[in-house]
């Protein structure tokens, strides 16, 4: 049961794709917490992750609309809700109005549609975003009876630019780098590489920038780039990311609209980069009105002398931007030196007041739109007198509140003797030896569903050396909830059966490309199992998985001259290998600092001191 007392509840949902529809959706969930009102979202992909770097106080429920069981199982909160905002998502609008007639439905692309989703017309309120295109959409589809137009879904007032002081650093933004089409995967991992290897060519020209933040999805990782400049990436908080663009000396963003609507409010000098979607190609048609050409590196300046026609429909506009990006992609040239000239200078000649102008005569017209589509769902909550609803409004003030996220340990033990880990250094053989049974894990499982979102399978042992490891993932997720394994994956279950599990994120440990090299660290292991074993994964994922997986390279002294091995063995790959430095400049990083002092002579043994 997920405990909220006797408030009001407001179920929010946005496509799982891109930052807009969930960014977009915080706003509004940010005036709606200056009421006594329960959030809870039903979320997956780009949307969970999001929402789960944010402590906000809402809950968050793993919900996949392709997942039947989740379907049956979370249906009671929409039927019973006060009111429930679906973005930009006409699947599950579709879903949720069967359930409960009381369903706003956002969209924040009414006007780029080659026609209006049918759902819209049948919803309480059909609230769209305005942008520059809308009068002529609405002349050429209409809109239904139910309609309101609102100005620009962010959470700060565009009324004057926001005046933060600003500090030295740059922030990246590639946008979601997701489409509801599978398809489209490997092209976008081509783009990501070709924009980072841009941007790091661009970065070695430069000495305007101290710290560079690069937003995105995945785990967080600190790395160094040219000129020694920190590089910290990463997939971070509304209200952490919102700071960071406010207060930096200049930003490098996907064609995102509202990223566009940020930066441009905040007056932050912004360099935008060719589009990898269809709006995002639209969208920046019409930034072309207030952004200098120095400023924007287009389809046509990659040499897509191309043209796409308004208002395609999904399907056609799809196999359009795939055909162009295929051809765009190996000719990453002019990128760089836009980028350069932006990087190293050009920053300061970027006038931002047309582009900040143009987003206040929005919300001039049509108004602030968090608190537009605030007072619609208030009105809502005020008409619906009924109370009763599934998820308990009885709070026990002696509860004692159950965690959100759980560690599980599939197996206690380890077959390598890794230097710096207490089970490799036998620190740990006062803890009793286990496994994790079938059984123990139901009970857990069913005494803590609803409340935890997020399971790690993993903490000081092996957990592949389970052998009921699979089964117990598939427990696991058909309760959905998210499930995450750290594995050297010197053993693996069959490939079929970890990929039908249920398991949304893989880490795999490697320190190394070459037996010599990878034995000095993860002692008593074979790295040749490894490689095969994730390359045997690689071969049975579809197009369509959704595990995420990770090679976890640990950097030593002995070993940095293997990173580029690994990254090149596995470019191209949905392996996303991310390396980790834990060497600290001169003295020692706070991780190795924090340790017993009886591994010291581990950690100095493995050159964890860079000198200065």
């Amino acid at each position: 049961m997920i405990e909220i007392g006797s408030r009001p509840v407001v179920i929010l949902q946005a496509a799982p794709f891109c930052y807009g529809p969930a960014s977009t959706s915080l706003a509004v969930a940010k005036e709606l917490r200056k009421h006594e009102i329960a959030l809870v979202w039903l979320a997956e992909g780009t949307s969970e992750e999001l929402l789960l770097r944010d402590q906000n106080g809402d809950h968050i429920v793993h919900f996949s609309m392709q997942n039947e069981q989740h379907r049956r199982r979370w249906s009671y909160l929409i039927e019973e809700a006060d009111a429930v905002l679906v973005n930009t998502d006409p699947e599950f609008a579709e879903y949720a109005l069967e359930l409960n007639p009381r369903t706003l439905y956002l969209d924040i692309l009414y006007w780029m549609w080659h026609e209006l989703p049918p759902v819209a017309t049948r919803t309480a309120r059909y609230i769209y975003e305005d942008f520059a295109h809308t009068d002529e959409q609405q002349t050429r589809i209409g809109l239904p009876a139910n309609a309101l137009r609102v100005g620009p879904l962010i959470d700060l007032m565009s009324q004057t630019p926001v005046q933060a002081p600003k500090q030295d650093h740059l922030v990246v933004s590639l946008g979601g780098l997701h489409r509801p089409d599978s398809g489209s995967r490997d092209l976008l991992v081509q783009y990501e590489q070709a924009v980072r290897t841009s941007l790091l060519e661009a970065l070695a020209a430069s000495s305007d920038f101290s710290e560079v933040y690069l937003a995105g999805g995945g785990d967080s990782s600190e790395t160094t780039g040219p000129n020694g400049i920190p590089i910290h990436a990463g997939c971070l908080g509304r209200d952490e990311y919102l700071h960071r663009l406010a207060t930096a000396k200049a930003a490098v963003l996907a064609p995102g609209l509202t990223g566009f609507y940020e930066a441009a409010t905040y007056g932050t000098p912004s360099f935008y980069l060719p589009p990898h979607n269809y709006s995002q190609y639209l969208q920046l048609e019409v930034y072309k009105r207030f952004i200098e050409p120095a400023n924007i590196c287009d389809w046509k300046a990659l040499g897509a002398d191309i043209r796409l026609a308004n208002n395609m429909p999904e399907a056609d506009m799809l196999v359009a931007v795939n055909d162009i990006l295929r051809g765009i992609l190996g000719n990453t040239a002019t990128l760089s030196t836009s980028l350069a000239a932006f990087l190293s200078g050009g920053w300061q000649r970027c006038e931002t007041r047309p582009a900040t102008e143009f987003v206040r005569s929005l919300e001039s017209d049509s108004g602030h739109g968090p608190s537009l589509v605030k007072a619609e769902i208030l009105k809502l909550i005020e008409d619906h007198t009924s109370r009763s609803v599934g998820v308990s409004r009885r709070r026990d003030p002696d509860a004692v509140p159950l965690p959100k996220k759980l560690t599980l340990e599939l197996f206690s033990g380890c077959q390598l003797r890794c230097p710096l880990c207490p089970t490799g250094n036998h620190l740990q053989a006062h803890r009793p030896k286990g496994v994790l049974t079938l059984d123990a894990a139901r009970r857990i499982v069913n005494a803590l569903e609803g409340h935890v979102h997020e399971i790690d399978l993993f903490n000081w042992g092996e957990p592949f050396l389970n052998k009921n490891a699979c089964e117990i993932i598939r427990l696991i997720a058909d309760c959905g909830i998210r499930t995450t394994i750290s594995s050297n994956l010197q053993t693996m279950p069959a490939p079929q059966d970890l990929l039908a599990s249920g398991l949304n994120e893989l880490i795999v440990s490697c320190h190394g490309y070459t037996q010599e090299t990878y034995e000095k660290y993860m002692k008593g292991g074979e790295v040749a199992k490894t490689l095969r074993n994730l390359d045997d994964l690689l071969k049975a994922l579809s197009s369509d998985s959704k595990l995420r997986i990770v090679l976890r390279y640990v950097v030593f002294s002995h070993n940095e001259h293997e990173l580029p091995l690994m990254q090149r063995h596995f470019a191209g790959t949905a392996v996303h290998v991310e390396a980790s430095d834990l060497r600290a400049e001169g003295s020692v990083h706070p991780v190795l600092a924090a340790l017993p002092a009886s591994w010291a002579a581990q950690w100095k043994a493995l050159g964890l001191v860079r000198p200065n």
